[in-house]
């Protein structure tokens, strides 16, 4: 059977520590559920704004995930650099504690890491990561991590279908 779901990929929630924009100000999600009804979209993908705290910024999507489990998915916002050595554990309490089925991260913050791909690997997560135009990255990433989903606005490899697929 087929199922008709939709899902929105791609949707930060909660409040950051910015005010460049609403990517790091805040994103309430009263007026997007309003849309997403709208236009059939029955589960989302939530993760934090851009901040400098991701640790937190996770422990509030995972609080907003568990007011309704039933209609959002949570990823795990990381930053490669700052958050270098502690990405495996930040991944680990958000697949284990929270729930949370993928990562994210933003080249705006740095450049997406080996440690960041690693963990997707020991989880077996998809990793989100906006390329912000830098898309020469995504064929090295398609070819030293096969195994790892990766996807961008741009692009996704999946070992599943065995190889790179362009969106």
């Amino acid at each position: 059977m087929v199922s008709n779901t939709v899902i929105d990929c791609h949707c930060h929630a909660g409040k950051g520590d910015g005010f460049t924009g609403p990517w790091d100000t805040a994103a309430p999600l009263h007026s997007y559920l309003r849309r997403a009804a709208k236009a059939g979209i029955s589960r989302t993908v939530l993760f934090s704004v851009l901040t400098s705290d991701y640790a937190a910024a996770n422990r509030e999507v995972a609080r907003i995930i568990a007011a309704k489990p039933d209609r959002f998915f949570g990823f795990a916002f990381v930053h490669a650099a700052r958050d270098k050595g502690r990405i495996m554990e930040m991944v680990r309490q958000a697949v284990e504690e929270f729930g949370f089925v993928g990562i994210k991260a933003h080249r705006h913050d740095a450049p997406i890491s080996r440690e960041i791909c690693e963990a997707a690997r020991a989880f077996s997560l998809p990793v989100l990561y906006d390329v912000t135009g830098e898309v020469a990255v995504c064929e090295l990433l398609a070819e030293e991590y096969p195994d790892v989903l990766l996807s961008s606005r741009i692009w996704a490899v999946s070992a599943t279908t065995g190889g790179r697929k362009w969106l």
